[in-house]
């Protein structure tokens, strides 16, 4: 079974650490994304955590994008403990950039990923320009 990915291609250079911050706001404002799935003997229950740290992690290369995030996808994902994603920058040259989000299968679809991808690149955008005075909280879903 594979699981959802979804890429996006950035021009400059990212920064790390807001885009951690961005990750914990989307995982913050999301319950799926801190959603363990406890497999029981006749069913599996779900429980939402009060909190989950999601990493990104980052990888340094040129040719091998594709391939990444074919074995992101591929690999398990461990459910029971809220794994419901994993985000990875990779560096293809230096200045060119790309953000992997692979989603546990059953947490988003075709309509979902649009909704998550502009809550993360709008916060994120909020948090790299700095501008005083704006809110970034909105209301969990």
């Amino acid at each position: 079974m594979l699981n959802f990915a979804v890429t996006g291609r950035l021009k400059g250079h990212p920064r790390l650490d807001i885009m951690q911050k961005v990750l914990q706001q989307l995982v913050r404002r999301n319950d799926i994304l801190r959603t363990r799935y406890i497999e029981r003997e006749d069913f599996t229950e779900q429980q939402v955590l009060d909190s989950y740290v999601a990493e990104i992690a980052y990888e340094d290369f040129d040719a091998a994008f594709e391939a990444c995030v074919l074995d992101m996808r591929s690999c398990s994902m461990d459910i029971e403990e809220a794994e419901a994603m994993r985000v990875k920058l990779c560096r293809l040259s230096h200045v060119s950039y790309s953000l992997a989000f692979v989603f546990y299968h059953i947490c988003v679809d075709n309509g979902s990923t649009k909704s998550s991808t502009d809550q993360f690149f709008g916060v994120y955008d909020v948090l790299w320009s700095r501008r005083p005075g704006i809110i970034i909280s909105v209301p969990s879903s």
